[in-house]
């Protein structure tokens, strides 16, 4: 197994909470977080400071990386934007924003030139909406969209934006996973789905991936990050039914992952890294070390977290995995 783990000594990065995290190889990947902070690596050890000028106020929780040049970043309110580089951060463009009062933008996903983006709940009339914007055209340019899933909701129904893993585009369908009285799934297919998840207050779901018709979700509550009873779900069609996992996680998760196959996940938060090997059957703590976020690109595993810390990996299973921090 090779371990790489950065503990960055800046004192802005060093105060930095990273949530934001995409990866497009073994070696190279990009994470944004708080104070305006971007950073990218395109060798697996060094990384560059390629933060925005004039936009150290933000709070940037989600990027998504095209690749070695080309990313997109999106801060969560106080005049939410969405900024691109297409010059490996040198320079950013800003694409989008929003100023309307109570906005908090949470995540965005892409599929190829497609992009989704999601905040929380405002006001229409008597009801509330979730903000939804979409762009055809890689982040370039955004326009509202209407879809009757993601309205008329209730107040409360908002995302968690813990590690920017609470939407996916999955084919035509865009799906989002949030919190209230219920944890719901949004599937602008079908429909609304309750989650069976425990959910109110700061409990609710958190992350979620999918590697083909299967789905993960896991969350728990930031301030109760001990609680670990029903706090981790799955469906195998796409997200129409689900089912709480067979054991839990130990404590909250912000965020999860598929690992190779279906039957692999990898979980992480402020309570540490658990692992399953069997779709959830079980769960080992391989780790007390607190991060944010995990990312998977084939055998290298990524994580990034408060306080400046990064880490990377590579194992071929993760049975076999035991992380030495």
């Amino acid at each position: 197994m090779f371990l790489i783990i950065w503990m960055l000594s800046s004192s802005l990065a060093a105060q930095t909470s990273y949530r934001g995290l995409s990866v497009i190889s073994e070696l190279a990947a990009w994470c944004s977080g708080s104070n305006g902070m971007v950073q990218r690596t395109i060798n697996g050890k060094d990384w560059e400071n390629v933060s925005p000028k004039g936009y150290a106020n933000k709070d940037f929780r989600a990027v998504h990386a095209y690749d070695e040049n080309t990313a997109l970043i999106l801060s969560i309110a106080d005049s939410a934007v969405i900024l691109r580089t297409t010059d490996a951060g040198k320079s950013w463009n800003k694409v989008y924003e929003n100023n309307t009062p109570g906005i908090f933008f949470d995540d965005f996903d892409f599929q190829g030139n497609r992009g989704f983006a999601i905040a929380d709940p405002l006001p229409s009339g008597d009801k509330y909406d979730h903000v939804f914007i979409i762009s055809q055209d890689s982040g370039k340019t955004w326009y509202p969209m209407r879809n009757h899933v993601f309205r008329n909701n209730a107040k409360d129904a908002g995302l968690f934006s813990a590690s920017a893993s609470n939407v996916i585009i999955d084919g035509e369908s865009l799906n989002a996973i949030c919190g209230g009285d219920s944890a719901m799934f949004l599937f602008s297919k079908h429909g609304k789905v309750k989650l069976p998840i425990k959910s109110g207050g700061a409990f609710g779901p958190y992350s979620m991936d999918h590697l083909g018709r299967c789905y993960a979700v896991v969350g728990g509550n930031y301030a109760k990050k001990e609680w670990s009873d029903s706090i981790a779900c799955y469906s195998k069609n796409h997200g129409k039914n689900w089912t709480l996992f067979q054991s839990m996680p130990h404590g909250y998760k912000s965020s999860i992952k598929f690992f190779k196959n279906h039957k692999q996940l990898i979980a992480v938060g402020t309570t540490g890294i658990d692992i399953s090997t069997n779709f959830g059957k079980t769960w080992k703590q391989v780790s007390k070390t607190s991060f944010n976020t995990v990312e998977v690109f084939r055998n290298t595993i990524w994580m990034v977290g408060n306080d400046g810390i990064k880490a990377s990996f590579t194992t071929q299973k993760l049975k076999k995995l035991s992380i030495p921090f």
